[in-house]
């Protein structure tokens, strides 16, 4: 008894003609890391001070990339229970990665918050600029990265980022006292150069 499944033998064979496709080889390329692993974005708050190496060569990390210790992709970077690490992206902003208990494969992927960092201000409220350039005690407060003082910047009495940390409204801010003296000593520059012609 013959039976007859309907479809034809050449329709069962691969369509590169029987040869299976040979997997990509593997590029290992250096990125920066912390060599200091922690629990969730506690890793952002490391220093990124080693070398780990990725196999997805000039590519930025991404999920599923799997990292090593070593240059040659030999000895995989694998913890018993799993960790986090920040690393430097390709913007040269710090980014953070995870691996799963016993794997160098990367399973979770993301931005670290940008830092709040320190900068000179009057620290008391005051109602008007006028008041806060009469104030002469200052001290630090904190904001997010290194721009200048923006009205969406939230601001912070240290570098804990937490709700009830936020600095006291009505705070003048140095910069922006910085900011109106420039102002003020334009005007009297323009008004000394037109009074002099």
């Amino acid at each position: 008894m013959k039976i007859r499944l309907g479809i034809p033998i050449s329709a069962l064979k691969p369509a590169s003609g029987g040869i299976s496709p040979e997997p990509k080889p593997e590029v290992i390329k250096p990125f920066f890391s912390t060599l200091e692993a922690g629990e969730g974005l506690e890793a952002c708050s490391y220093e990124i001070d080693t070398t780990y190496y990725k196999n997805n060569g000039d590519e930025p990390l991404k999920l599923g990339d799997k990292v090593y210790i070593d240059s040659e992709g030999a000895i995989p970077l694998t913890d018993p229970y799993g960790f986090f690490f920040a690393y430097q992206k390709v913007d040269k902003s710090s980014g953070y990665y995870a691996m799963a208990a016993g794997s160098n494969v990367v399973t979770i992927i993301g931005n670290c918050p940008t830092p709040l960092l320190p900068f000179s201000a009057t620290t008391e409220p005051a109602g008007s600029a006028e008041e806060a350039c009469e104030q002469a005690d200052y001290g630090l407060l904190y904001k997010e990265g290194e721009d200048n003082v923006a009205k969406s910047d939230i601001i912070y009495k240290s570098d804990v980022r937490d709700s009830g940390n936020v600095a006291d409204p009505g705070t003048i801010k140095k910069h922006q006292v910085e900011i109106l003296l420039k102002l003020k000593i334009l005007e009297e520059l323009t008004i000394r150069k037109v009074v002099s012609k």
